[in-house]
């Protein structure tokens, strides 16, 4: 779901390079992971830049996912 534009911008305001925040990952309905990461920036009204820490990564390569379809 796209967050309206509007509330990005209020959003973007809040992040400060540095916050600690909790960051959740859905991959369908019934099936998320949520990890503690910390804002390393942003690019105004596109995206925000989080630290992915490295047990993060290891636990999402590992992670099998079903009804997943790869297009190259």
């Amino acid at each position: 779901m796209p967050i309206p534009n509007t509330h990005l911008i209020e959003l973007f305001r809040l992040l400060k390079p540095g916050m600690k925040m909790m960051a959740n990952i859905e991959f369908g309905p019934e099936d998320s992971y949520s990890f503690s990461t910390s804002v390393v920036g942003y690019k105004r009204d596109l995206y925000a830049l989080l630290d992915l820490p490295t047990k993060v990564q290891e636990d999402l390569v590992m992670r099998k996912i079903v009804n997943v379809q790869v297009t190259l």
